[in-house]
C-alpha cells in the first residue's frame, strides 16, 4: 500500500512538473509580487506595471471604492491607491484578483458536480471570514490575513483539474463519513492538497507568509514543523486566522451541525483569546459581507446562505426527524 502510494505522489508530481497549462498567476501580477520585495520601489513604479493591465487596475480601483473599504472620498487613481493603502495592500488585492479568476477558471470545466462549482466561492467566505475576525479582534494585517484565506485549498484545483472522478467520490465519502477531507484524501491519492498546494504557491513563488498557512491550515499547532523563521510569530498568527476561516466556512458549506459552531467557538478563544459573542456576531453577518465583496470583485454567487437560514433549515430537519420518531413509536405500540 506504502509503495503505492509513493508511486502515485511521484506521478502527480511529475504531472505537475510537466503540465504547462498548470495554473499560473498573470505576468503583472508576478512583476508586482517581485517589486515589492525591493526596498527601493516607488509608489509610481508600481503603478506603473498594474496600469499594464487595464482590467486589473479597474477592478482593484472598483474594490478600493467600494463599502470593503469605506473610504470616505473617492479614489481615482492606482498611486493614490497605494498612499493610503500601502503597497503591500494592493499588492495583495491585484494577487487576490488573479487567484480569484485561476479559481473560476480552474471549477468552471467541472461537469456535474457541486462541490466543485463552489469551490471558488467557498474560498472567497473563508477569506472574507479571516479579515473579519483579524479586524474583530484588531490585528493589523487584515488583507494578508485575507489573501492567506483565500490560498489555503488552492491545492483543491490539482485534484480537480487531474482526478475529478475520483475527488468527487473523495468529497462523497467525506460527506458520509466522520473522517477528515485530507486523510481520505491521503488513503486516495497518496497526497493532500495542503502539500499540492504548498508545491504551487512555491511555484508562484509566494512568500512563506502565505505558504505555511496552506500546509498547515488544518494543524496550526505544526507551525514550527521544518525550521523556525524570521517571521515565526506572523506566520503563526496568519495560520490560526486561516484556521479558523476553514472551521467557519464549514459551517456554512457543510452540512449543518451544532459541533462546528463549538468547534470554531473553542478554537477561536484558544487561538486569538476571542469570546463566543464575538463568534456570534461573525457568524450572523458574514454571508451577507461576502455576498457585498462578491459583488465588488464582479462574481456570482451559486450557495451563500445566511447564518439564521442555516438554523432555521436545521430546525426544520429536526422537526421532520422528531416526527418520523414520533410516527415509528405510534406504529410500535399499535
Amino acid at each position: 500500500m506504502a509503495s503505492d502510494n509513493n508511486q502515485r505522489i511521484r506521478e502527480i508530481i511529475r504531472i505537475l512538473d510537466q503540465d504547462k497549462e498548470l495554473p499560473t498567476l498573470s505576468p503583472v501580477v508576478e512583476k508586482v509580487l517581485r517589486l515589492i520585495g525591493d526596498e527601493k520601489v516607488s509608489v509610481k513604479e508600481l503603478a506603473d506595471v498594474i496600469q499594464n493591465d487595464v482590467s486589473l487596475s479597474f477592478k482593484i480601483l472598483k474594490v478600493v471604492n467600494s463599502a470593503f473599504y469605506g473610504f470616505p472620498r473617492k479614489i481615482s487613481t492606482l498611486s493614490q491607491a497605494m498612499v493610503i493603502l500601502g503597497l503591500s495592500a494592493v499588492k495583495n488585492l491585484a494577487l487576490s484578483m488573479s487567484i480569484l479568476e485561476i479559481f473560476v477558471e480552474g471549477t468552471s470545466k467541472a461537469k456535474g458536480v457541486n462541490d466543485f462549482k463552489v469551490f471558488w466561492e467557498r474560498s472567497l467566505f473563508s477569506a472574507v471570514a479571516a479579515r473579519r475576525l483579524a479586524i474583530l479582534t484588531e490585528y493589523p494585517r487584515e488583507e494578508e490575513v485575507f489573501m492567506a484565506a483565500l490560498l489555503q485549498d488552492i491545492g483543491v484545483l490539482v485534484f480537480i483539474k487531474y482526478f475529478p472522478e475520483e475527488y468527487a467520490h473523495t468529497l462523497e465519502q467525506a460527506k458520509q463519513s466522520a473522517t477528515d477531507l485530507i486523510v481520505l484524501e491521503d488513503q486516495n491519492f497518496g497526497i493532500n492538497h495542503t502539500l499540492l498546494g504548498e508545491f504551487l504557491a512555491n511555484k508562484w513563488q509566494l512568500p512563506r507568509s502565505l505558504t505555511i498557512p496552506i500546509l498547515r491550515h488544518h494543524d496550526p499547532d505544526a507551525v514550527h514543523q521544518g525550521g523556525a523563521t524570521e517571521t515565526a510569530e506572523e506566520v503563526e498568527k496568519f495560520t490560526q486566522f486561516v484556521h479558523l476561516s476553514q472551521l467557519t466556512s464549514a459551517i456554512f458549506y457543510d452540512e449543518y451541525h451544532p459541533d462546528r459552531v463549538q468547534k470554531l467557538t473553542r478554537q477561536a478563544e484558544r487561538y486569538l483569546n476571542v469570546k463566543p459573542k464575538v463568534i456570534e456576531e461573525l457568524l450572523a453577518n458574514l454571508a451577507d459581507e461576502v455576498k457585498e465583496v462578491a459583488k465588488f470583485f464582479g462574481l456570482p454567487l451559486v450557495r451563500t446562505s445566511s447564518y439564521s437560514e442555516l438554523l432555521m433549515a436545521a430546525n426544520i430537519e429536526l422537526g421532520r426527524i422528531n416526527l418520523s420518531y414520533e410516527q415509528m413509536n405510534r406504529e410500535l405500540v399499535a
